[in-house]
């Protein structure tokens, strides 16, 4: 988690491209161990068929805050564009 943070950190001093997809791609390898390890970090607390509920509930909540994000972000985009406008 600290790598992951720190990479994060470390697109706001990319100064190029190319740069910024090393980067992108240095995160993406931080971040493909995220999913996998809760599902291993469920399985040491639940049996079973509690796990499969549990996991079920995780990716949920992964796909709608990805649906809330993006309603989130056109609604920024909305008040920018209407900002710049006036």
């Amino acid at each position: 988690m600290i790598l992951w943070g720190t990479i994060t950190l470390g697109i706001a001093v990319v100064k190029n491209a190319t740069q910024l997809i090393v980067v992108r791609f240095l995160l993406g390898m931080t971040e493909a161990g995220f999913f996998p390890g809760i599902v291993i970090y469920l399985s040491f607390w639940y049996r079973k068929q509690e796990q499969i509920f549990r996991i079920a509930i995780f990716f949920s909540a992964a796909a709608m805050a990805g649906g809330i994000g993006s309603i989130m972000v056109s609604m920024i985009d909305y008040t920018d564009n209407y900002l710049l406008s006036v």
